[in-house]
Protein backbone atom coordinates (compact mmCIF):
# COMPACT_ATOMS: atom_id res chain seq x y z
CA UNK A 1 0.00 0.00 0.00
CA UNK A 2 2.90 2.26 0.88
CA UNK A 3 4.67 1.88 -2.69
CA UNK A 4 0.86 1.96 -4.29
CA UNK A 5 0.50 5.70 -2.11
CA UNK A 6 4.28 7.01 -3.54
CA UNK A 7 3.52 5.85 -7.29
CA UNK A 8 0.34 7.30 -6.96
CA UNK A 9 1.43 10.79 -5.93
CA UNK A 10 4.17 10.55 -8.94
CA UNK A 11 1.14 10.22 -11.31
CA UNK A 12 2.25 6.47 -12.27
CA UNK A 13 -1.20 5.45 -12.08
CA UNK A 14 -0.98 2.04 -13.53
CA UNK A 15 1.75 1.03 -10.92
CA UNK A 16 0.05 2.24 -8.12
CA UNK A 17 -2.89 -0.35 -9.42
CA UNK A 18 -0.51 -3.45 -9.55
CA UNK A 19 0.71 -2.57 -6.06
CA UNK A 20 -2.58 -1.95 -4.41
CA UNK A 21 -3.55 -5.18 -5.75
CA UNK A 22 -0.62 -6.82 -4.21
CA UNK A 23 -1.69 -5.87 -0.98
CA UNK A 24 -5.12 -7.23 -1.63
CA UNK A 25 -3.37 -11.07 -2.05
CA UNK A 26 -1.40 -10.13 1.40
CA UNK A 27 -4.28 -8.56 3.85
CA UNK A 28 -6.25 -10.52 6.32
CA UNK A 29 -10.18 -9.77 5.19
CA UNK A 30 -11.99 -6.86 7.24
CA UNK A 31 -8.94 -5.48 8.00
CA UNK A 32 -7.83 -1.81 7.78
CA UNK A 33 -5.04 -2.78 5.20
CA UNK A 34 -7.86 -3.90 2.88
CA UNK A 35 -9.50 -1.12 3.39
CA UNK A 36 -6.70 0.95 2.86
CA UNK A 37 -5.86 -1.27 -0.69
CA UNK A 38 -9.37 -0.99 -1.62
CA UNK A 39 -9.70 2.77 -1.19
CA UNK A 40 -6.03 3.10 -3.37
CA UNK A 41 -7.43 1.19 -5.89
CA UNK A 42 -10.64 3.81 -6.02
CA UNK A 43 -8.40 6.75 -6.13
CA UNK A 44 -6.06 5.25 -8.98
CA UNK A 45 -9.29 4.74 -10.66
CA UNK A 46 -10.64 8.08 -9.96
CA UNK A 47 -7.91 10.19 -12.13
CA UNK A 48 -8.17 7.37 -14.60
CA UNK A 49 -12.17 8.41 -15.30
CA UNK A 50 -13.19 4.83 -14.44
CA UNK A 51 -15.66 5.76 -12.10
CA UNK A 52 -18.06 2.73 -11.46
CA UNK A 53 -14.75 0.59 -10.50
CA UNK A 54 -13.52 3.17 -8.15
CA UNK A 55 -17.48 3.05 -6.63
CA UNK A 56 -17.25 -0.07 -6.32
CA UNK A 57 -13.91 -0.69 -4.80
CA UNK A 58 -14.89 2.07 -2.58
CA UNK A 59 -18.41 0.63 -1.45
CA UNK A 60 -16.16 -2.85 -0.23
CA UNK A 61 -13.90 -0.60 1.94
CA UNK A 62 -16.91 1.13 3.71
CA UNK A 63 -18.17 -1.89 4.45
CA UNK A 64 -15.27 -3.19 6.48
CA UNK A 65 -14.87 0.38 7.97
CA UNK A 66 -18.62 0.07 9.26
CA UNK A 67 -17.60 -3.59 10.21
CA UNK A 68 -14.34 -2.37 12.69
CA UNK A 69 -16.59 0.89 13.40
CA UNK A 70 -13.41 2.72 12.33
CA UNK A 71 -15.00 6.00 12.09
CA UNK A 72 -11.67 7.57 10.91
CA UNK A 73 -11.46 5.38 7.77
CA UNK A 74 -15.29 6.05 6.99
CA UNK A 75 -14.36 9.77 6.94
CA UNK A 76 -11.92 9.24 4.31
CA UNK A 77 -13.76 6.82 2.41
CA UNK A 78 -16.89 9.13 2.33
CA UNK A 79 -15.17 11.96 1.58
CA UNK A 80 -13.50 9.88 -1.14
CA UNK A 81 -16.52 8.90 -2.97
CA UNK A 82 -17.72 12.42 -3.42
CA UNK A 83 -14.74 12.70 -5.19
CA UNK A 84 -15.67 10.04 -7.91
CA UNK A 85 -19.47 11.53 -7.58
CA UNK A 86 -18.00 15.37 -8.44
CA UNK A 87 -16.29 14.01 -11.36
CA UNK A 88 -19.23 12.05 -12.86
CA UNK A 89 -20.76 14.70 -12.50
CA UNK A 90 -23.49 13.95 -9.85
CA UNK A 91 -23.06 16.87 -7.50
CA UNK A 92 -25.83 16.07 -5.37
CA UNK A 93 -24.72 12.66 -4.11
CA UNK A 94 -20.90 14.36 -4.04
CA UNK A 95 -22.61 16.51 -1.51
CA UNK A 96 -24.35 14.10 0.50
CA UNK A 97 -20.83 12.02 0.87
CA UNK A 98 -19.07 15.25 1.76
CA UNK A 99 -21.41 16.45 4.68
CA UNK A 100 -21.45 12.60 6.23
CA UNK A 101 -17.90 13.14 6.22
CA UNK A 102 -18.36 16.32 7.77
CA UNK A 103 -20.43 15.08 10.31
CA UNK A 104 -18.07 12.28 11.25
CA UNK A 105 -15.49 15.18 11.53
CA UNK A 106 -17.77 17.32 13.47
CA UNK A 107 -19.04 14.77 16.21
CA UNK A 108 -15.89 12.14 16.50
CA UNK A 109 -12.83 12.54 15.49
CA UNK A 110 -12.40 16.64 15.38
CA UNK A 111 -9.24 15.65 12.96
CA UNK A 112 -8.14 19.60 11.45
CA UNK A 113 -7.03 17.90 8.13
CA UNK A 114 -10.09 16.14 7.04
CA UNK A 115 -12.26 18.78 8.55
CA UNK A 116 -10.42 21.21 6.68
CA UNK A 117 -10.80 18.66 3.44
CA UNK A 118 -14.63 18.38 4.26
CA UNK A 119 -14.90 22.32 4.64
CA UNK A 120 -13.51 22.22 1.15
CA UNK A 121 -15.23 19.88 -1.06
CA UNK A 122 -18.53 21.31 0.33
CA UNK A 123 -17.68 24.99 -0.75
CA UNK A 124 -16.46 23.31 -4.00
CA UNK A 125 -19.86 21.40 -4.35
CA UNK A 126 -21.38 25.08 -3.50
CA UNK A 127 -19.06 26.85 -6.22
CA UNK A 128 -19.62 23.82 -8.77
CA UNK A 129 -23.75 25.35 -8.43
CA UNK A 130 -23.69 28.90 -9.20
CA UNK A 131 -23.36 29.88 -5.08
CA UNK A 132 -20.25 31.64 -5.05
CA UNK A 133 -20.63 33.71 -1.40
CA UNK A 134 -21.27 30.34 0.39
CA UNK A 135 -18.69 28.71 -1.56
CA UNK A 136 -16.20 31.40 -0.36
CA UNK A 137 -17.50 31.23 3.16
CA UNK A 138 -16.41 27.09 3.27
CA UNK A 139 -13.17 27.85 1.32
CA UNK A 140 -11.97 30.64 3.47
CA UNK A 141 -13.09 28.28 7.07
CA UNK A 142 -11.34 25.74 5.48
CA UNK A 143 -8.57 27.74 4.40
CA UNK A 144 -8.16 29.14 8.37
CA UNK A 145 -7.74 25.58 9.41
CA UNK A 146 -4.95 24.52 7.27
CA UNK A 147 -2.99 27.42 7.22
CA UNK A 148 -3.03 27.13 11.55
CA UNK A 149 -2.02 23.13 11.06
CA UNK A 150 0.55 24.02 7.53
CA UNK A 151 -1.11 21.54 5.62
CA UNK A 152 0.25 22.68 2.22
CA UNK A 153 -1.42 20.36 -0.46
CA UNK A 154 -4.57 21.39 1.11
CA UNK A 155 -3.46 25.24 1.81
CA UNK A 156 -2.70 24.91 -2.48
CA UNK A 157 -6.14 23.26 -3.30
CA UNK A 158 -8.01 26.20 -1.09
CA UNK A 159 -5.69 28.93 -3.33
CA UNK A 160 -7.02 27.38 -6.63
CA UNK A 161 -10.62 27.18 -5.73
CA UNK A 162 -10.63 30.30 -4.03
CA UNK A 163 -9.32 31.49 -7.47
CA UNK A 164 -12.22 30.09 -9.18
CA UNK A 165 -14.32 31.69 -6.85
CA UNK A 166 -12.97 34.81 -7.57
CA UNK A 167 -12.98 34.82 -11.03
CA UNK A 168 -16.98 34.15 -11.48
CA UNK A 169 -17.14 37.68 -9.05
CA UNK A 170 -14.92 38.83 -11.64
CA UNK A 171 -12.23 39.51 -9.51
CA UNK A 172 -9.50 38.51 -12.39
CA UNK A 173 -6.23 40.20 -10.29
CA UNK A 174 -7.30 38.79 -7.06
CA UNK A 175 -7.72 35.07 -8.99
CA UNK A 176 -4.55 34.80 -10.70
CA UNK A 177 -2.61 35.82 -7.40
CA UNK A 178 -4.43 32.39 -5.93
CA UNK A 179 -3.70 30.31 -8.72
CA UNK A 180 0.33 31.47 -8.64
CA UNK A 181 -0.01 30.66 -5.24
CA UNK A 182 -1.40 27.37 -5.84
CA UNK A 183 1.03 26.24 -8.48
CA UNK A 184 3.91 26.93 -6.57
CA UNK A 185 3.13 24.17 -3.50
CA UNK A 186 1.72 21.45 -6.48
CA UNK A 187 5.44 22.21 -8.62
CA UNK A 188 7.45 21.95 -5.17
CA UNK A 189 5.62 18.81 -4.49
CA UNK A 190 5.70 17.41 -7.95
CA UNK A 191 1.43 16.73 -7.83
CA UNK A 192 1.50 16.73 -11.59
CA UNK A 193 -2.21 16.55 -12.00
CA UNK A 194 -2.95 19.60 -10.21
CA UNK A 195 -0.91 21.53 -11.77
CA UNK A 196 -1.77 20.80 -15.13
CA UNK A 197 -5.49 21.94 -13.54
CA UNK A 198 -3.91 25.09 -12.22
CA UNK A 199 -2.00 25.71 -15.52
CA UNK A 200 -5.37 25.65 -17.20
CA UNK A 201 -7.17 27.86 -14.69
CA UNK A 202 -4.22 30.39 -15.29
CA UNK A 203 -4.93 30.05 -19.05
CA UNK A 204 -8.95 30.74 -18.14
CA UNK A 205 -7.74 34.04 -16.66
CA UNK A 206 -6.16 35.24 -19.56
CA UNK A 207 -9.06 33.94 -21.70
CA UNK A 208 -11.48 36.01 -19.73
CA UNK A 209 -9.13 39.19 -20.27
CA UNK A 210 -9.26 38.62 -24.12
CA UNK A 211 -5.33 37.87 -23.89
CA UNK A 212 -6.02 34.14 -25.86
CA UNK A 213 -2.22 33.71 -27.24
CA UNK A 214 -0.79 33.58 -23.26
CA UNK A 215 -4.32 31.76 -22.91
CA UNK A 216 -3.33 29.31 -24.93
CA UNK A 217 0.30 28.74 -23.86
CA UNK A 218 -1.38 28.17 -20.20
CA UNK A 219 -3.12 25.26 -21.90
CA UNK A 220 -0.53 23.78 -24.02
CA UNK A 221 1.22 23.38 -20.30
CA UNK A 222 -1.62 22.20 -19.14
CA UNK A 223 -2.43 19.64 -21.72
CA UNK A 224 1.25 18.34 -21.78
CA UNK A 225 1.34 17.58 -18.24
CA UNK A 226 -2.38 15.90 -18.61
CA UNK A 227 -1.35 13.81 -21.58
CA UNK A 228 1.57 12.39 -19.26
CA UNK A 229 -0.42 11.58 -16.46
CA UNK A 230 -2.85 9.49 -18.73
CA UNK A 231 -6.08 12.14 -16.89
CA UNK A 232 -8.65 11.17 -19.67
CA UNK A 233 -11.13 13.76 -18.00
CA UNK A 234 -8.83 16.44 -17.62
CA UNK A 235 -6.91 15.97 -21.10
CA UNK A 236 -10.96 16.42 -22.47
CA UNK A 237 -11.53 19.66 -20.49
CA UNK A 238 -8.50 21.18 -21.82
CA UNK A 239 -8.58 20.39 -25.69
CA UNK A 240 -12.43 21.93 -25.11
CA UNK A 241 -10.40 25.24 -23.75
CA UNK A 242 -7.88 24.75 -26.39
CA UNK A 243 -10.33 24.87 -29.07
CA UNK A 244 -12.50 27.94 -27.56
CA UNK A 245 -8.80 29.83 -27.63
CA UNK A 246 -8.09 29.02 -31.39
CA UNK A 247 -11.49 30.26 -32.10
CA UNK A 248 -11.03 33.76 -30.84
CA UNK A 249 -7.18 33.15 -32.60
CA UNK A 250 -9.41 33.02 -35.60
CA UNK A 251 -7.75 28.99 -36.69
CA UNK A 252 -10.77 27.26 -36.99
CA UNK A 253 -9.08 24.48 -38.63
CA UNK A 254 -6.93 23.95 -35.69
CA UNK A 255 -10.14 25.00 -32.84
CA UNK A 256 -12.14 22.44 -34.91
CA UNK A 257 -9.34 19.63 -34.10
CA UNK A 258 -9.97 20.14 -30.66
CA UNK A 259 -12.87 20.09 -30.66
CA UNK A 260 -13.09 17.00 -32.02
CA UNK A 261 -10.83 15.06 -30.25
CA UNK A 262 -12.58 17.08 -26.74
CA UNK A 263 -15.69 15.42 -27.89
CA UNK A 264 -13.76 12.20 -28.48
CA UNK A 265 -12.64 11.90 -25.19
CA UNK A 266 -15.93 13.38 -23.32
CA UNK A 267 -17.72 10.87 -24.78
CA UNK A 268 -15.61 7.98 -23.38
CA UNK A 269 -14.84 9.25 -19.78
CA UNK A 270 -18.91 9.95 -19.79
CA UNK A 271 -18.40 14.28 -18.79
CA UNK A 272 -21.46 15.35 -20.56
CA UNK A 273 -20.33 19.04 -19.63
CA UNK A 274 -17.40 19.07 -21.87
CA UNK A 275 -19.48 17.81 -24.79
CA UNK A 276 -21.71 20.62 -24.17
CA UNK A 277 -19.16 23.27 -24.66
CA UNK A 278 -17.44 21.67 -27.79
CA UNK A 279 -21.22 21.75 -29.32
CA UNK A 280 -21.47 25.65 -28.19
CA UNK A 281 -18.03 26.25 -29.62
CA UNK A 282 -18.46 23.81 -32.47
CA UNK A 283 -22.01 26.49 -33.09
CA UNK A 284 -20.22 29.58 -33.35
CA UNK A 285 -17.28 28.16 -35.20
CA UNK A 286 -19.82 27.31 -38.43
CA UNK A 287 -21.20 30.36 -37.74
CA UNK A 288 -18.42 32.76 -38.11
CA UNK A 289 -17.73 30.64 -41.27
CA UNK A 290 -21.42 31.10 -42.77
CA UNK A 291 -21.75 27.45 -42.52
CA UNK A 292 -25.26 28.00 -41.08
CA UNK A 293 -26.24 24.63 -41.72
CA UNK A 294 -23.19 23.09 -39.69
CA UNK A 295 -23.83 25.57 -37.10
CA UNK A 296 -27.82 24.76 -37.09
CA UNK A 297 -26.68 21.35 -36.49
CA UNK A 298 -24.36 21.87 -33.12
CA UNK A 299 -26.70 24.38 -31.68
CA UNK A 300 -29.49 21.70 -32.07
CA UNK A 301 -26.90 18.86 -30.23
CA UNK A 302 -26.32 21.77 -27.57
CA UNK A 303 -30.01 22.31 -26.67
CA UNK A 304 -30.72 18.98 -26.37
CA UNK A 305 -27.77 18.14 -24.55
CA UNK A 306 -27.92 21.12 -22.44
CA UNK A 307 -32.32 20.36 -21.74
CA UNK A 308 -31.13 16.71 -20.41
CA UNK A 309 -28.82 17.95 -18.02
CA UNK A 310 -31.57 18.41 -14.85
CA UNK A 311 -29.07 21.17 -13.25
CA UNK A 312 -31.92 22.96 -11.16
CA UNK A 313 -33.89 20.66 -9.44
CA UNK A 314 -30.62 18.99 -8.53
CA UNK A 315 -29.43 22.29 -7.04
CA UNK A 316 -32.36 22.96 -5.23
CA UNK A 317 -32.10 19.33 -3.52
CA UNK A 318 -28.08 20.16 -2.87
CA UNK A 319 -28.92 23.16 -1.37
CA UNK A 320 -31.28 21.23 1.10
CA UNK A 321 -28.57 18.99 2.29
CA UNK A 322 -26.13 21.86 2.36
CA UNK A 323 -28.73 23.49 4.99
CA UNK A 324 -29.70 20.30 6.52
CA UNK A 325 -26.08 19.65 7.71
CA UNK A 326 -25.50 22.76 9.00
CA UNK A 327 -28.85 23.34 10.85
CA UNK A 328 -27.79 19.63 12.35
CA UNK A 329 -25.55 21.70 14.47
CA UNK A 330 -27.95 23.77 16.64
CA UNK A 331 -30.36 23.16 19.10
CA UNK A 332 -33.61 21.41 18.74
CA UNK A 333 -35.81 24.65 19.49
CA UNK A 334 -33.95 25.85 16.07
CA UNK A 335 -34.88 22.57 14.52
CA UNK A 336 -38.31 23.16 15.66
CA UNK A 337 -38.16 26.85 14.26
CA UNK A 338 -36.79 25.65 11.32
CA UNK A 339 -39.10 22.93 10.82
CA UNK A 340 -42.00 26.00 10.66
CA UNK A 341 -40.19 28.05 8.64
CA UNK A 342 -40.01 25.66 5.83
CA UNK A 343 -44.07 25.06 6.00
CA UNK A 344 -44.60 28.72 6.04
CA UNK A 345 -42.19 28.89 2.95
CA UNK A 346 -44.15 25.69 1.22
CA UNK A 347 -47.63 27.40 2.11
CA UNK A 348 -46.29 30.78 0.58
CA UNK A 349 -44.74 29.33 -2.80
CA UNK A 350 -48.32 26.61 -3.33
CA UNK A 351 -50.15 30.43 -2.43
CA UNK A 352 -47.71 32.13 -5.51
CA UNK A 353 -47.82 28.77 -7.64
CA UNK A 354 -51.68 28.93 -7.96
CA UNK A 355 -51.47 32.85 -8.23
CA UNK A 356 -49.01 32.86 -11.13
CA UNK A 357 -50.80 29.53 -12.96
CA UNK A 358 -54.37 31.92 -12.60
CA UNK A 359 -52.65 35.41 -13.80
CA UNK A 360 -51.07 32.94 -16.74
CA UNK A 361 -54.19 31.66 -17.53
CA UNK A 362 -56.32 34.68 -17.30
CA UNK A 363 -53.78 36.67 -20.13
CA UNK A 364 -54.11 33.81 -22.19
CA UNK A 365 -57.43 33.79 -22.18
CA UNK A 366 -57.26 37.34 -23.22
CA UNK A 367 -54.72 37.17 -25.78
CA UNK A 368 -56.41 34.23 -27.39
CA UNK A 369 -59.92 35.82 -27.39
CA UNK A 370 -57.83 39.33 -28.91
CA UNK A 371 -56.61 37.35 -30.93
CA UNK A 372 -59.85 35.99 -32.22
CA UNK A 373 -61.52 38.80 -32.56
CA UNK A 374 -58.82 40.57 -34.48
CA UNK A 375 -59.29 37.78 -36.74
CA UNK A 376 -63.19 37.88 -37.51
CA UNK A 377 -62.95 41.37 -38.64
CA UNK A 378 -59.84 40.85 -40.40
CA UNK A 379 -62.06 37.90 -42.35
CA UNK A 380 -65.32 39.94 -42.27
CA UNK A 381 -63.09 43.25 -43.76
CA UNK A 382 -62.17 40.80 -46.54
CA UNK A 383 -65.55 39.21 -47.68
CA UNK A 384 -67.14 42.88 -47.62
CA UNK A 385 -64.06 44.04 -49.67
CA UNK A 386 -64.50 40.83 -52.18
CA UNK A 387 -68.27 41.60 -52.75
CA UNK A 388 -67.86 45.20 -53.38
CA UNK A 389 -65.31 44.34 -56.29
CA UNK A 390 -67.95 41.83 -57.22
CA UNK A 391 -70.53 44.94 -57.62
CA UNK A 392 -67.96 47.02 -59.29
CA UNK A 393 -67.11 44.70 -61.84
CA UNK A 394 -70.89 43.76 -62.57
CA UNK A 395 -71.38 47.38 -62.97
CA UNK A 396 -68.68 47.70 -65.28
CA UNK A 397 -70.07 44.92 -67.20
CA UNK A 398 -73.31 45.98 -67.54
CA UNK A 399 -71.99 49.57 -67.89
CA UNK A 400 -70.42 48.57 -70.85
CA UNK A 401 -73.16 46.54 -72.47
CA UNK A 402 -75.55 49.34 -72.08
CA UNK A 403 -73.92 52.17 -72.83
CA UNK A 404 -71.79 50.37 -75.95
CA UNK A 405 -75.43 48.70 -77.69
CA UNK A 406 -76.91 52.43 -77.03
CA UNK A 407 -74.43 54.59 -78.41
CA UNK A 408 -74.32 51.83 -81.56
CA UNK A 409 -78.22 52.38 -81.90
CA UNK A 410 -78.06 56.30 -82.20
CA UNK A 411 -74.69 56.47 -84.50
CA UNK A 412 -76.48 53.96 -86.73
CA UNK A 413 -80.13 55.97 -86.62
CA UNK A 414 -77.87 59.27 -86.69
CA UNK A 415 -76.05 58.16 -89.99
CA UNK A 416 -79.87 56.61 -91.42
CA UNK A 417 -80.87 60.51 -90.15
CA UNK A 418 -78.26 62.04 -91.98
CA UNK A 419 -78.38 60.52 -95.72
CA UNK A 420 -82.73 60.20 -95.35
CA UNK A 421 -84.08 61.96 -98.42
CA UNK A 422 -87.72 61.62 -98.13
CA UNK A 423 -88.00 64.25 -95.22
CA UNK A 424 -88.56 61.11 -92.79
CA UNK A 425 -85.82 62.98 -90.25
CA UNK A 426 -88.01 63.39 -87.90
CA UNK A 427 -88.49 59.77 -87.20
CA UNK A 428 -85.12 58.93 -86.73
CA UNK A 429 -84.68 61.86 -84.07
CA UNK A 430 -87.04 60.79 -82.12
CA UNK A 431 -85.66 56.96 -81.80
CA UNK A 432 -82.40 58.85 -81.22
CA UNK A 433 -83.64 60.99 -78.24
CA UNK A 434 -85.64 57.52 -76.60
CA UNK A 435 -82.50 55.90 -76.88
CA UNK A 436 -80.56 58.23 -75.04
CA UNK A 437 -83.35 58.44 -72.41
CA UNK A 438 -83.45 55.26 -71.64
CA UNK A 439 -80.00 54.71 -71.19
CA UNK A 440 -79.88 57.61 -69.22
CA UNK A 441 -82.92 56.15 -66.99
CA UNK A 442 -80.46 52.76 -66.80
CA UNK A 443 -77.70 54.65 -65.68
CA UNK A 444 -79.64 56.44 -62.77
CA UNK A 445 -81.13 53.38 -61.59
CA UNK A 446 -77.62 51.79 -61.31
CA UNK A 447 -75.75 54.82 -60.10
CA UNK A 448 -79.03 54.81 -57.04
CA UNK A 449 -78.46 51.24 -56.56
CA UNK A 450 -74.71 51.89 -55.62
CA UNK A 451 -75.40 54.84 -53.43
CA UNK A 452 -75.24 53.68 -49.47
CA UNK A 453 -77.44 56.11 -49.05
CA UNK A 454 -79.99 54.31 -50.50
CA UNK A 455 -79.66 50.91 -48.22
CA UNK A 456 -82.78 52.04 -46.15
CA UNK A 457 -85.66 50.09 -46.94
CA UNK A 458 -87.62 53.44 -46.91
CA UNK A 459 -85.67 54.70 -49.65
CA UNK A 460 -86.26 51.67 -51.58
CA UNK A 461 -89.72 52.54 -50.77
CA UNK A 462 -89.93 56.31 -51.80
CA UNK A 463 -88.13 55.11 -55.51
CA UNK A 464 -90.70 52.46 -56.26
CA UNK A 465 -93.33 55.61 -55.56
CA UNK A 466 -91.42 57.60 -57.65
CA UNK A 467 -91.07 54.86 -60.73
CA UNK A 468 -94.86 54.07 -60.00
CA UNK A 469 -95.60 57.83 -60.25
CA UNK A 470 -93.63 57.85 -63.70
CA UNK A 471 -95.47 55.26 -65.26
CA UNK A 472 -98.71 54.90 -63.76
CA UNK A 473 -99.62 58.65 -63.42
CA UNK A 474 -99.43 59.11 -67.03
CA UNK A 475 -101.39 56.45 -67.68
CA UNK A 476 -103.97 57.79 -65.63
CA UNK A 477 -103.64 54.36 -63.34
CA UNK A 478 -104.79 54.37 -59.99
CA UNK A 479 -102.06 52.48 -57.19
CA UNK A 480 -101.69 51.90 -53.68
CA UNK A 481 -98.76 51.48 -51.88
CA UNK A 482 -99.11 49.71 -48.34
CA UNK A 483 -96.15 50.35 -46.08
CA UNK A 484 -95.65 47.87 -43.05
CA UNK A 485 -92.02 48.87 -41.77
CA UNK A 486 -90.71 46.85 -38.97
CA UNK A 487 -89.10 49.21 -36.61
CA UNK A 488 -86.00 46.62 -36.38
CA UNK A 489 -85.55 47.61 -39.83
Amino acid sequence: NELGLIYHGNGQYDSSLFFHRQALRFCSDQSRPCSEAYQGLAVNLLWLSVYDSAKYYLSQAEVIAKANNDFEDLAGIYNTAGNVFLQEPNYQEALKRYILSAKIQDSVLHDPLSQSRALANIGNVQYLIGDYDKALTYAKEAQAISLKNNFQKNIAYLSQLIGRIYRKQKKMDEALLEYNKALEVYLKMNYTREASETYSNIGNIYFDKGDFISARNQYEKALRIAKKSENNHLTGGVYAAMGYAYFHLEQYKVAITYLDSAQRIAKKTGDPYTILDSYEVLTDIYTAQNNYKEALAYYQLFTQLKDSLIETSNVQKMQELELSYQNEKKAGEIELLKSNQQVQSLTLSRQRLIITAIAILLLSSIVIGFLLVNRYRVMNKTQRLLEIEKVRNNLARDLHDDIGSTLSSINILSKVALNEKNGNVQHYLQRIGDQSARIMEDIGDMVWSVNPHNDAVREVIAHMREFASEILESNNIDYEIKEKISPNV
